[in-house]
Formats: structure tokens, C-alpha cells, sequence
């Protein structure tokens, strides 16, 4: 019984060496050429946003714009109706950089057009759909995220 045990831990300690024989160059390589950049609060969250909104730091330029507009501004976020989990992660992020607004979803059909009639103290973002709101007092985030600004904002 020793025996098989004994080999049982030579086989497992010989398949750790080779591994990291094998793997070890390829590490340090992979380190040299892309050092982890530093470590930020919203780094996960960049990360993720910056595939889905095509543009860098897109948490600096959502916190830029929100940084202009009053906190009583409730947002209206817009956006095509699909099961979508890129769709949902872009939604709690406005939620969560949005705090203390008050942030509403609405998901529009293929045929459906947002109408501003109720929310013209609210900043619309339209998320991967196209704005059907005229306004010169617009942001863009990328080529997935138009910002509309109230329509009484001065």
C-alpha cells in the first residue's frame, strides 16, 4: 500500500515540474510584453464597457457627462427589446454610476419609437438603437450609446 501511495505522489510531483517547466517561459514572456496595468475602482467595469460601447475609459466619459447634470434628473434608458445580457450589463452600470437618479428601462420592439411627451425633465440614452428624439444637446458615448439631454437643461 506505501508503494502505490509513494508512486501515486511521484507521478503528481513529476506532472507539477513538467508543467511548470513547460509553462513558466511563457509566463514571465506574456508578463514582459503586457504588464498588469494599475489597479483602478472601475477597472472591472471599464473592462467590460469598453467592448460593448466601443470607446475607452467609457466610465470617465459617463461619469463626465453626469457630473453636469443635476442629480433630480431622472435617466430613461433606451434600448431595443431582446434577451441581451451585454444589454443588462450596460443597464446596471448606468444604474450604478447614476446613483442617486432615479434610472427607467425601457425596451422598444423593431417597429416601436420612444416619445419624450412624459420625460422632459430626463436624460434619454438610447443604448444600440437610434435616438428618435431631435435635439442639438446630445453626447455620444461611442457608437452604441446616445445621450440626450433634458429638454428644459440650461
Amino acid at each position: 500500500m506505501k508503494i502505490v501511495r509513494a508512486s501515486y505522489l511521484v507521478v503528481w510531483a513529476l506532472l507539477l515540474i513538467w508543467f511548470a517547466g513547460r509553462d513558466a517561459p511563457n509566463f514571465f514572456n506574456e508578463v514582459r510584453r503586457d504588464p498588469a496595468s494599475t489597479s483602478a475602482p472601475d477597472a472591472s467595469m471599464n473592462y467590460f464597457l469598453e467592448a460593448m460601447l466601443a470607446v475607452p475609459r467609457p466610465v470617465d466619459r459617463l461619469n463626465t457627462m453626469l457630473a453636469q447634470l443635476p442629480r433630480s434628473y431622472p435617466i430613461v434608458f433606451v434600448s431595443p427589446k431582446h434577451d441581451d445580457d451585454r444589454r443588462d450589463f450596460v443597464y446596471y452600470a448606468v444604474c450604478y454610476l447614476g446613483w442617486p437618479r432615479k434610472v427607467d428601462r425601457l425596451d422598444l420592439d423593431a417597429h416601436e419609437q420612444f416619445h419624450r411627451a412624459d420625460s422632459k425633465q430626463a436624460v434619454i440614452m438610447f443604448y444600440e438603437t437610434q435616438p428618435s428624439i431631435e435635439s442639438p444637446n446630445r453626447w455620444t458615448i461611442g457608437p452604441n450609446l446616445i445621450v440626450i439631454q433634458p429638454a428644459e437643461f440650461k
